[in-house]
C-alpha cells in the first residue's frame, strides 16, 4: 500500500477507495459521515451524529420535516467549515417512507475554504 499524503488543509480518506478527499469533497464526506452515524455510536463524542434513521420508515409528508431540521441541526452543529445549509426534499411515487424520497443538500463554505485568488493588482 502506498502512502497518500495531502498538502491541503483540509482532507482526509476516502470512505470509497484508497485515495483521499480533499476540500469541497473532504466537507461532502464529512456531512454524510454526520447523517449516517446515530448520537451516542462514537464513545468520546456521544453528541456526535444525527437522529434521521428512526424516520426512515415513516410517512414522508410527516417525517420530511423532521428531517430536514434534525439533518440541518446536525451538520451545522459538528461541520464547522459549513455555514449555512438548505435541504430540500422531493418523494418519487406513492412509496412510504424514505424509499422514494431524494433530499438535496446545499451548503455554504466558511470563507477560508474557499480559494483565494493569488493574484495581486496594484
Amino acid at each position: 500500500m502506498t502512502a497518500v499524503i495531502s498538502n491541503s488543509l483540509h482532507w482526509q480518506s476516502s470512505l470509497s477507495s484508497d485515495s483521499i478527499v480533499e476540500g469541497f469533497a473532504d466537507v461532502e464526506q464529512a456531512i454524510r459521515i454526520i447523517l449516517s452515524t446515530p448520537k451516542g455510536n462514537v464513545p468520546h463524542r456521544p453528541e456526535f451524529g444525527c437522529e434521521v434513521m428512526p424516520l426512515i420508515d415513516g410517512n414522508f409528508k410527516d417525517v420530511a420535516p423532521l428531517f430536514i431540521a434534525r439533518a440541518t441541526d446536525a451538520i451545522l452543529a459538528h461541520e464547522p467549515r459549513v455555514e449555512s445549509v438548505k435541504i430540500s426534499a422531493l418523494q418519487h411515487g406513492e412509496q412510504q417512507g424514505f424509499a422514494g424520497a431524494t433530499f438535496n443538500i446545499q451548503w455554504t463554505p466558511i470563507d477560508s475554504l474557499i480559494p483565494q485568488n493569488t493574484t495581486y493588482r496594484v
